[in-house]
């Protein structure tokens, strides 16, 4: 653990000191999902700095070999958390996935062209207790006066997480400032995920950005809007899952989709989007999709 640390710690000596662009705060609950309980994926929580500004260390010169010219760089720090379906439960239920949490640190490289996007990102972090998803969780519920979780103690095991994603865009259509559609490929490969991940996602209304969008917790640097930006947002994502550190124990699905829909509004420095997004079961024996929203608040100076 203390390793980990250190290593995080020199990777982020690296990162931070050059000129930012953009500070955003990404939260996704399933409070705002059409169940509004705590089950499967319920909560996420980032906090990220992005820049254009390319940043000159062993990392990002190996990843611009793979993915050309750096246009921008984030640092990404996030915490996501799960539990079964009964949260007042205090007995391990073996047929429901576990409690569990994971706190992590993500520094990501973006390559960008006029109508193609690169993005790869490396996620080191911790899984289980050190995570702190029990005292989020309970802390949450006891500042909405709600039923407080039981059953942390089967939370899936401890240990270090260390995941590499990368994510293809192509901007497929583009409208005047009205319309664009924006297709995504791309996956995930390390202890916590192994899946590769295909999908497309259409932006419709006022000064729709001219950037590649993002979902849910990925970050992206944003520039100045025009004027006043409002624009509708829908898309759907499939998955080939190999592996699911959050699902231990269970008989996994291969294949799961989502499809989610919102808006996005923006003036000036700052940037809101909302969405909503429905995904289809995870493992064998869960009886329903997960429902959850997403809030993003970026701030450009």
């Amino acid at each position: 653990m203390k390793k980990l640390i250190l290593f995080v710690g020199f990777l982020l000596s690296f990162s931070i000191g050059s000129y930012g662009e953009t500070i955003s705060i990404v939260a996704d609950n399933d409070l705002w999902g059409n169940v509004h309980t705590d089950q499967h994926y319920t909560h996420g929580t980032a906090f990220s700095y992005a820049s254009t500004n390319y940043i000159d260390n062993f990392y990002s010169d190996f990843i611009s070999k793979i993915i050309g010219e750096t246009t921008k760089s984030t640092i990404n720090i996030g915490q996501y958390l799960y539990s079964p379906r009964d949260i007042t439960e205090t007995e391990y239920q073996p047929d429901d996935r576990k409690f569990g949490g994971i706190l992590y640190l993500g520094y990501g490289l973006h390559s960008e062209k006029e109508k193609s996007s690169q993005f790869i990102e490396l996620d080191l972090g911790v899984i289980g207790h050190y995570s702190f998803g029990e005292e989020t969780q309970k802390a949450v519920h006891k500042a909405i006066d709600s039923q407080p979780p039981e059953g942390w103690e089967h939370q899936v095991s401890e240990r270090a997480s260390v995941n590499l994603t990368y994510q293809y865009k192509n901007k497929l259509f583009r409208w005047k400032d009205n319309l664009d559609i924006i297709n995504s490929i791309g996956g995930s490969i390390g202890n916590v995920h192994v899946m590769a991940n295909a999908g497309s996602m259409i932006r419709a209304g006022l000064n729709v950005p001219r950037d590649f969008g993002s979902l849910k917790l990925e970050p992206v640097p944003r520039g100045l809007f025009k004027s006043f930006s409002l624009y509708g947002i829908c898309g759907a994502e499939g998955r080939a899952v190999g592996y699911n550190v959050f699902l231990d124990g269970l008989e996994k699905e291969p294949f799961v989709g989502e499809h989610y829909y919102g808006f996005g509004a923006g003036v000036s420095k700052i940037d809101i989007k909302y969405l909503h997004t429905i995904r289809t079961e995870e493992f064998a024996l869960q009886e329903d999709d997960n429902n959850f929203g997403s809030f993003t608040v970026t701030f450009t100076f």
